[in-house]
């Protein structure tokens, strides 16, 4: 009840509120425009038409004060919602001059950089390229030499397990037989070891006649290795095996398998020198063609 009391109560002071303001408005309009005097003229004489004319004056003036409270609302609205809709577009115009602007000085401060940049990068390349020319060749003739090494070290290794398993018995050491394979390489004509003097009490032209009678029994290169009487190492390993160019791999192992199983040491029959000649004719043969 008290709750409902007092709301009644502020609404008549809200209302004599809006009364007293609605007056006061008349007269601030009036001293606005010019007319202030004259309205106060008028409100003395309306004291001699009467307390009903009196009254129903000053209602028609606080009605007055009321409809121009109701304009200057409704006009400032307008103008608000006028100013609000060219504030947006003045914030939006602003906005994007702003980013404009930004996007410009971005891009001045981009290219200043890339141009310094490039100019920085320009003398240093200028600087540094005998040094990194130097460097290059360092590297380039240090992986040489270690490309160059590997493959020594490679080819050793092949040659050492091949002394092991083939010619050991022939040859004193490693390193005459290595002496032997690089002079093979080089296409000269190295005698291969018990080929020559193998009886010292013998007539010479008889060792000869029987060299060369055992060489046309044995076909081109003799008993004693790949090689012929000044011929190329690798035509003599070719005659070995009846082989002529072109011919391919396949061939060459068919070749090989008939004449080891010919003169393989371990059958009734087989010759162990021979059969060391053939492997040698076949190693010279694989060498020549970069075959494995």
């Amino acid at each position: 009840m008290e709750d409902y009391e007092n709301r009644e109560w502020g609404y008549v002071i809200g209302f004599v509120l809006a009364v007293i303001l609605c007056w006061n408005v008349t007269g601030w309009t009036a001293d606005a425009i010019g007319y202030g005097d004259a309205l106060k003229e008028v409100l003395e004489r309306s004291q001699n038409w009467g307390d009903g004319w009196w009254l129903a004056f000053r209602a028609l003036l606080t009605l007055a004060g009321a409809a121009i409270c109701v304009a200057a609302f409704f006009i400032a609205a307008f103008v608000f919602c006028v100013l609000s809709i060219a504030g947006r577009w003045l914030y939006g115009i602003v906005v994007e001059v702003v980013r404009f602007i930004i996007d410009i000085v971005e891009w001045l401060l981009n290219r200043i950089v890339d141009i310094a940049s490039t100019i920085l990068l320009f003398i240093w390349d200028v600087l540094t390229w005998p040094f990194r020319s130097i460097f290059g060749l360092l590297a380039d003739l240090y992986a040489a030499f270690a490309q160059s090494t590997k493959r020594r070290r490679y080819e050793r290794a092949r040659l050492k397990q091949a002394y092991k398993e083939k010619y050991q018995q022939d040859f004193r050491s490693f390193r005459e037989f290595t002496k032997y394979w690089k002079a093979v390489k080089r296409g000269e004509n190295p005698p291969y070891p018990g080929s020559e003097g193998e009886d010292d009490n013998s007539d010479r032209d008889d060792s000869g006649r029987r060299k060369k009678n055992h060489d046309d029994d044995d076909g081109p290169g003799g008993s004693s290795g790949p090689r012929g009487n000044g011929r190329d190492p690798y035509q003599v390993a070719l005659d070995i095996f009846g082989l002529a160019e072109p011919f391919t791999k396949s061939e060459l192992r068919a070749r090989y398998r008939i004449a080891i199983a010919k003169y393989h040491p371990d059958k009734t029959g087989g010759d162990d020198r021979e059969a060391k000649r053939v492997n040698m004719a076949r190693d010279v043969i694989l060498k020549r063609k970069g075959w494995s």
